[in-house]
């Protein structure tokens, strides 16, 4: 009975200790989807601004708003570059992702053509009419 009620504190500092990333990001992704609303610019403006937040919060140890006003000063003079590597972090996976899904989509089609095509000669059916040869006789 001791070794439970030891696990449970240990399991409730453990989720203590999540609460202020996951308030962080809920703020923030609450204020990013209210400027979404209002307007697509502010939106995307405030999410470079506080793209920051949580690894403020969670590597220099700072409460929530703090961590908020701290990626505002990050990325205050560096809004240009972090706008940058957030689109190149989204696009460039999202460039691989379509090549691969067009390459396993495509290569079945390229294995049925390639197949087909040679049991079409083997079996002796063609697209086009031609004369037997002496050898398929």
């Amino acid at each position: 009975m001791p070794a439970l009620l030891i696990l449970a504190g240990m399991v409730a500092l453990m989720a203590l200790d999540l609460v202020p990333p996951v308030v962080a990001t809920l703020v923030a992704a609450i204020a990013v989807f209210a400027g979404l609303i209002a307007c697509i610019v502010p939106g995307l403006y405030l999410a470079v601004r506080w793209a920051m937040a949580v690894p403020a919060l969670l590597v220099e140890g700072r409460p929530v708003m703090e961590s908020l006003r701290r990626s505002w000063t990050l990325v205050e003079r560096r809004w240009w570059a972090t706008f940058g590597l957030l689109l190149a972090g989204y696009l460039l996976p999202a460039i691989i992702a379509a090549v691969l899904v067009l390459f396993y989509l495509f290569l079945p089609v390229l294995y049925v053509f390639i197949f087909s095509f040679n049991n079409y000669r083997k079996s002796n059916i063609c697209l086009l009419y031609t004369s037997p040869s002496p050898r398929d006789s």
